[in-house]
């Protein structure tokens, strides 16, 4: 047979050997242990707002009776009117550290027998002498009722101590008229953020059981604010007996006259 030629051999290239990228090793944080939620078990009481604020809240005396009155500003305190009726100057009794009392005379600046307020001006060099300092201040609405409060004040007259009295917030109404129409001409309710005739008194009903000599103190919530001013206690509604019933002037009141008040106008008639 004619001779085949062989096939040429291919030859065929390797690719050349590419180097092993080294592993690299990566550290993993350690994982952190997490925190805990702590839930606070400061838990505030009476005994608490009593020690910390009793030194703001002095006892009231002029020739018409006795009441309280409480640290609104520097160098000023508020009380009720029918507290300081038609008297010029009063005496201030401010507790002391020691159980004592400071007494300082107080002058009656403006009057409000609409919302039953008197600013009194005290005299600078007694004032703050034991620590006395400025209650916070809060408005309430409707919606804080059941609000828990405290009221300090001088129905009981042991000279450096003021008592205390606690219970809640039962409404937060509009008046019609003024504050002592409580019971006889209408009333509302008064929702955040609305805007009210000034034909009424926003008032704070609660039942602490605010007793006389009461009048003028003021009505604490649990983080130390101002929510309103003692003036009154119900003895009857329709005819019919009440017990537990006690109301307060508003603090948003307070913020519509004080200014004016410490002017030395009577602002009855706004």
């Amino acid at each position: 047979p004619t001779p085949q030629p062989t096939a040429t051999p291919q030859v065929i290239e390797m690719p050349t050997p590419q180097p092993t990228a080294t592993p690299q090793v990566i550290e993993m944080p350690t994982p952190q242990p997490t925190a805990t939620p702590q839930i606070s078990t400061i838990i505030r009481k009476p005994n608490d707002l009593h020690n910390e604020w009793r030194f703001s809240v002095p006892k009231i005396s002029s020739d018409s009776g006795s009441g309280t009155g409480w640290a609104i500003e520097e160098d000023w305190v508020i009380t009720n009117e029918h507290v300081v009726r038609d008297q010029s100057i009063v005496t201030v009794s401010i507790p002391q550290i020691d159980g004592t009392t400071k007494d300082s005379f107080g002058i009656i600046y403006g009057v409000d027998k609409k919302r039953d307020l008197a600013a009194v001006r005290i005299n600078p060099e007694a004032n703050f002498s034991n620590g006395m300092k400025i209650f916070k201040r809060k408005y309430l609405t409707s919606e804080d009722a059941g609000t828990e409060i405290v009221q300090i004040g001088y129905s009981t007259g042991t000279p450096g101590f003021p008592v205390i009295k606690s219970g809640l917030v039962t409404n937060i109404i509009l008046q019609m008229g003024k504050a002592l129409d409580y019971g006889i001409k209408p009333t509302f309710k008064v929702l955040p953020g609305s805007t009210y005739t000034k034909d009424g008194v926003m008032l704070i009903v609660f039942n602490t059981g605010a007793d006389p000599g009461d009048s003028g103190g003021p009505l604490i919530d649990y983080n130390g604010n101002v929510v309103g001013i003692v003036f009154a206690q119900v003895q009857s509604y329709g005819g019919r007996r009440v017990i537990g019933t006690q109301l307060a002037i508003s603090m948003r009141e307070i913020e519509i006259v004080w200014d004016d008040l410490k002017k030395g106008f009577d602002t009855t008639d706004r």
